[in-house]
């Protein structure tokens, strides 16, 4: 950016993450810094309008979404585990951002009707969630290691409700693919799941996550429709017009 000082270029930033949340009061000081790394650029590309607003008070920003691309699963190639109805999990298992030990703890737990939790990740806590999975007294937790999307496909249905628990988040494509499935999604009150979940599915404590449950059991939660492939096309382009024409 300093070597382009003055001329036309952008940043591309597809989320802001608040270093206090994950540091303490030295986040502040990286905060501030990442306001003058952006200083030599003309604009920020950010990925929605959650991200923009952030960046707005300090720069002109233009808006490209994230695109995902439909799977088709035919019945006939479910997996053997897509009969019974879960809850779901599909992420890095680092417990710092996605905070995998606390939704364990919570879902361990008489009051939660789901009996089988599914978790498709990997990462330098497994070992850890391999222990806490083996003393759940009210829950069955099967660690299927990385899964793609395909196989995700065969797995996880729309009967089944995807949960995520993460501390900060841009605008997760695990989400987006969730709700491609038509599964339920229950997630963590945050800036990065409020542009791809229901308000009315975000939770912020233990008991407003079993309660959330517990209406995804009786099928009482709304399921979130993705925008069109076509129109996230049309966005995507004239982002990108306005941009370089």
């Amino acid at each position: 950016g300093v070597a382009l000082w003055g001329r036309n270029i952008y940043q591309y930033v597809p989320m802001f993450v608040d270093r206090v949340q994950l540091w303490g009061k030295i986040g502040y000081i990286y905060n501030f810094l990442l306001k003058i790394f952006i200083a030599p650029y003309k604009k920020i590309i950010t990925i929605n309008r959650f991200q923009g607003r952030i960046f707005s008070r300090y720069k002109t920003v233009s808006i490209i979404p994230n695109k995902i691309e439909r799977i088709e699963v035919e019945s006939t190639f479910r997996d053997e585990l897509a009969k019974f109805r879960k809850l779901y999990v599909v992420g890095r298992l680092d417990d710092k951002q996605k905070r995998i030990f606390e939704l364990i703890e919570w879902l361990d737990n008489p009051l939660n009707s789901f009996k089988l939790l599914v978790i498709a990740g990997d990462g330098p806590d497994k070992i850890n969630v391999i222990n806490q999975k083996n003393k759940a007294k009210y829950i069955d937790i099967i660690i299927t290691g990385w899964l793609d999307k395909k196989s995700q496909g065969k797995l996880f249905t729309q009967r089944d409700v995807l949960v995520s628990n993460s501390k900060f988040e841009g605008e997760p494509l695990i989400i987006r693919e969730a709700n491609d499935r038509e599964s339920i999604v229950i997630a963590r009150d945050i800036l990065g799941h409020r542009g791809c979940t229901h308000k009315s599915n975000r939770f912020k404590n233990k008991d407003e996550l079993l309660h959330l449950v517990k209406l995804a059991y009786e099928d009482k939660l709304k399921r979130y429709k993705n925008r069109s492939i076509k129109e996230i096309d049309r966005i995507r382009d004239n982002a990108i017009k306005t941009l370089f024409i």
